[in-house]
């Protein structure tokens, strides 16, 4: 399911809705753990524990470098995580 093209259409249209709703000015560092707290907040129906923000952190800045869309990466793996999945 995870490779599906709709599944990885559907991660990467998340990645720009959440990446524009996200405020201007703020620094990198808030803006990326806001979006975290954000897309945590949608997939998942809960905040993400501070050990669950740095490991997404470290995630979307692995090869932001290459210009790859590492959001919709990270959408796209919380999509096929179990806790997506099964959510109450």
């Amino acid at each position: 399911m995870r490779y599906l093209p709709w599944v990885i259409e559907r991660a990467k249209q998340a990645s720009r809705r959440w990446q524009n709703s996200s405020p201007g000015p703020d620094e990198e560092t808030r803006d990326e753990e806001r979006i975290v707290r954000l897309v945590f907040r949608h997939c998942f129906g809960r905040q993400p524990d501070p050990l669950e923000v740095q490991a997404c952190r470290e995630f979307l800045r692995d090869s932001a470098a290459a210009g790859e869309d590492r959001l919709a990466d990270l959408i796209q793996s919380f999509f096929a995580s179990i806790d997506f999945r099964y959510l109450d």
